[in-house]
């Protein structure tokens, strides 16, 4: 989520941001305690791209 965060805040690359986190989501067990933010995050990431 680090990664991610840093692509779509520090550099603004909202995009680039989106493709690391939906990556994680693939290889995530889906018993992490941190998923749920990263959900969230996705979804944050998203509206962002849409411009909502």
């Amino acid at each position: 989520m680090e990664n991610a965060a840093r692509q779509a805040d520090a550099r603004g690359d909202e995009r680039q941001g989106l493709k690391i986190l939906e990556g994680a989501l693939k290889r995530a067990a889906g018993d992490e305690p941190e998923l749920q933010a990263v959900q969230e995050y996705r979804d944050e990431l998203i509206a962002r791209i849409k411009g909502l």
